[in-house]
């Protein structure tokens, strides 16, 4: 069996030949032996569809805030380190609002936004925001990348 290895923001990641698209195969016999880029997969053939992104903008309660810091990073670290279709992970905090934060998320497609509601470590995210930390509503945009 030959394994892909794949980098991702730093982290070496390897699929099996399974989890790429077969035209990538036929069309690069030789691609095993280059490390594939999983941002470009879609423009590259490798996976058909389009990318799916969320802008998320989040206003947490002062006393909630160190809660939910430690909450997203270990989401951030997960979606990052643990799912192959996962492109962008990336926050912040409002330079001018305190307690409000901003999101930035790319995934290879829809399906691969579906995967990361499934991990262990979004379950732990939807815990956390099930306590009401909130100061006032999220603003969640989703939207294909063209």
């Amino acid at each position: 069996m030959v394994m892909l290895p794949i980098c991702l923001a730093a982290v070496a990641l390897v699929l099996p030949p399974a989890a790429v698209h077969p035209s990538t195969v036929e069309t690069f016999p030789h691609r095993h032996l280059f490390p594939l880029m999983l941002a470009n997969a879609v423009t590259n053939g490798m996976l058909s569809g389009s990318k799916f992104c969320v802008n998320v903008q989040l206003f947490v309660k002062p006393e909630r805030r160190d809660e939910f810091i430690a909450c997203i990073r270990q989401n951030q670290e997960g979606t990052l380190s643990t799912e192959p279709l996962a492109i962008d992970y990336v926050w912040g905090e409002d330079v001018e609002t305190p307690n409000t934060f901003h999101f930035y998320e790319k995934y290879e497609g829809k399906a691969g936004f579906e995967a990361h509601q499934a991990t262990p470590h979004f379950a732990a995210w939807e815990e956390f925001a099930a306590t009401d930390p909130f100061s006032s509503p999220p603003i969640v945009k989703l939207y294909e990348e063209f």
